[in-house]
């Protein structure tokens, strides 16, 4: 199933995946939807994100675009300039609620926590499990 990076609104996505991918992503979910395929979407949370990716508004343009599952993958910065946006107990604790609220309301879809929710799938959602990314080279990586 293809999963799609999207990081909330439009300048929040163009933002961080380039100028342009929100649009270019909606049209390929629009196209995936009229072919009557199943896809999801992966959304990096920050806490500059955090509250727009959990809420109705943008569980709806999802929803609306044919989304079936959400994958919320917790930010890891890799350089000191961006710690402040790793997600902290405070905010892991609000996603972990909220997505169990999403949950019953939205039961048509599958909403996923990494690392959120490695406890109660037996562990590490990616280790041997056939999940794999395609980075922006288009190289294959697990």
């Amino acid at each position: 199933m293809p999963i799609f990076s999207i990081e909330g609104d439009e300048k929040k996505t163009n933002e961080r995946r380039g100028s342009g991918i929100y649009q270019s992503l909606i049209r390929a979910m629009d196209k995936i939807k009229e072919n009557h395929l199943i896809f999801g979407a992966s959304v990096t949370a920050t806490t500059s994100n955090l509250n727009e990716v959990v809420s109705d508004d943008f569980i709806h343009v999802l929803q609306e675009c044919g989304c079936k599952v959400i994958i919320y993958v917790e930010f890891v910065p890799v350089t000191e300039d961006s710690t402040e946006l790793a997600p902290g107990d405070v905010e892991r604790e609000f996603l972990k609620n909220k997505l169990m609220d999403l949950r019953e309301q939205y039961p048509e879809m599958l909403f996923i926590s990494f690392p959120g929710d490695e406890k109660s799938s037996g562990g590490c959602l990616a280790a041997g499990r056939s999940f794999f990314h395609i980075n922006s080279h288009g190289d294959a990586e697990p």
